[in-house]
C-alpha cells in the first residue's frame, strides 16, 4: 500500500461520503470536545467536508483539508478547503487554535508524522481532537481480519489505546485532557457483514457499562502546551 493507492481508495469513495450529512445533532463528539465560539478551526482529513458546516455554525473560522481530489472538491462545496497532506500539512506553526482530525491519523502511511503536524500548526494553549478506532472493542478483530483477508476496503487501519495516544501526543508537546470511547453501530449493508458487526457492536455497549472506555471507537482531546 503507498500514497497512490490510499488516494485512489479515498477518490473512489467520495461520492458515497458526499452524501452523508453531518448535522450538530449527528456529531460523533460530545459537545465538550467541539470549538469554541472564537476558534479558527482546521479539520485535517475533511473528506467530503461533512462536518464544515458544523463547524461553521460555532467557530469564527473554519478550514478544512484533505489529500484526495475527489473528496476535496466535494467539501469546498461546503467550505474552504485546501488539498493536502496531513502529514505535511501546508500551514503556519501555530496557524489554528482548534485542530481536529477524525477518523484519519489511523488510515495514513506515517501515523506519527501525522499527529506531529497536527500539533504543529496548532498554538500553544489551542486544542487538538481525534477521534481513532478503539483497541479495545470486539469489532477490533473483525477489522483485523478483513485486513489480512485483503477485504477492508480503507485500505490501512491502525487501532489505539488511551494509553498510546497520550505517549505519543506527550512526544509533540500535547498534554491528554479528555478521552471517551464512542459508539460506532454497524453500518453493513451485506448482511454477512451486518451480523457480525452488530454482535461486536452489542458486546462493546455490554462491556461499555463496566469499562466506560471499552468500545467503539476513541475520541481524545489534547491541549498544547505554551511554549514555556
Amino acid at each position: 500500500m503507498n500514497y497512490e493507492d490510499l488516494r485512489r481508495i479515498w477518490d473512489e469513495g467520495s461520492v458515497k461520503y458526499e452524501q452523508r450529512s453531518s448535522p450538530l445533532s449527528a456529531c460523533p463528539l460530545p459537545a465538550e470536545y467541539l470549538p469554541h465560539a472564537g476558534d479558527k478551526v482546521l479539520d485535517a482529513g475533511c473528506g467530503a467536508g461533512n462536518f464544515l458546516p458544523m463547524y461553521q455554525q460555532i467557530a469564527r473560522a473554519v478550514f478544512g483539508l484533505d489529500f484526495s481530489f475527489a473528496m476535496a472538491t466535494a467539501a469546498r462545496r461546503r467550505g474552504d478547503v485546501a488539498l493536502g497532506d496531513v502529514q505535511r500539512l501546508p500551514f503556519a506553526n501555530g496557524e489554528f487554535t482548534y485542530v481536529s482530525s477524525l477518523l484519519v491519523i489511523n488510515h495514513v502511511l506515517d501515523n506519527c508524522a501525522a499527529l506531529t503536524e497536527l500539533a504543529r500548526v496548532t498554538q500553544p494553549c489551542g486544542r487538538v481532537v481525534v477521534l481513532v478506532p478503539n483497541r479495545f472493542s470486539f469489532l477490533t478483530p473483525l477489522r483485523v481480519l478483513a485486513i489480512k483477508l485483503g477485504k477492508y476496503s480503507l485500505g490501512l487501519c491502525r487501532h489505539y489505546t488511551t494509553t498510546m495516544l497520550r505517549e505519543e501526543g506527550a512526544q509533540n508537546g500535547l498534554t491528554l485532557v479528555r478521552t471517551c470511547a464512542v459508539p460506532k453501530p454497524p453500518t453493513a449493508v451485506n448482511l454477512l457483514r451486518y451480523i457480525p458487526t452488530l454482535l461486536g457492536y452489542t458486546l462493546d455497549q455490554i462491556v461499555r457499562t463496566v469499562d466506560p472506555l471499552w468500545g467503539g471507537d476513541l475520541a481524545v482531546m489534547f491541549e498544547k502546551r505554551s511554549a514555556d
